[in-house]
């Protein structure tokens, strides 16, 4: 996929979160998309990309929210040279369970890390919408790496050395 694409596809995907889940929240909460789109490329992408995305997408919804401008471009860099190092490290990428293992936990280290923004007492339902949130995008997670397994024809069939 050329940068124009990749591009096209972190506005749209901002569009998509701030436009359509700023109004509709299912299950109550926003789904992160872009937290998905970093940790996506991070684990199917090159470095360069997941760390565009990362900074671009970030930056969009910094400046999309009126508080706490730099947070979400930071956090999405943080998570991208994560899941870049564990891939380096040899996080097995093809794997559905890292990545609804990578969301949950990208889902909740990011709530966390707005919950310590605010000012004032937790309400005593935030841990609930955590799990809420969880949910929604791991389900969104699931969907996407359907598709990616049907958009590419063939699933990936292990080898013997992978067996060893």
């Amino acid at each position: 996929m050329k940068a124009v694409g990749k591009v096209l596809i972190i506005l749209g995907l901002v569009w998509v979160q701030v436009g359509l889940f700023g109004h509709w929240r299912p299950l109550g909460v926003m789904p992160n998309l872009m937290l998905l789109a970093v940790l996506f490329f991070g684990l199917y992408g090159s470095a360069t990309t997941t760390l565009g995305a990362a900074v671009f997408g970030g930056f969009l919804l910094d400046n999309a929210s009126t508080v706490d401008f730099g947070l979400r471009m930071a956090f999405y860099s943080v998570a991208a040279l994560g899941i870049i190092a564990s891939r380096q490290l040899g996080l097995r990428v093809d794997s559905l369970i890292t990545m609804l293992l990578a969301v949950t936990l990208g889902t909740i280290l990011f709530d966390l890390v707005i919950i310590s923004t605010v000012n004032g007492t937790i309400a005593g339902n935030a841990y609930s919408m955590i799990l809420s949130e969880v949910i929604v995008n791991d389900s969104l997670a699931l969907i996407l790496m359907l598709g990616r397994t049907s958009m590419s024809g063939q699933q990936s069939k292990p080898t013997k050395a992978a067996w060893a």
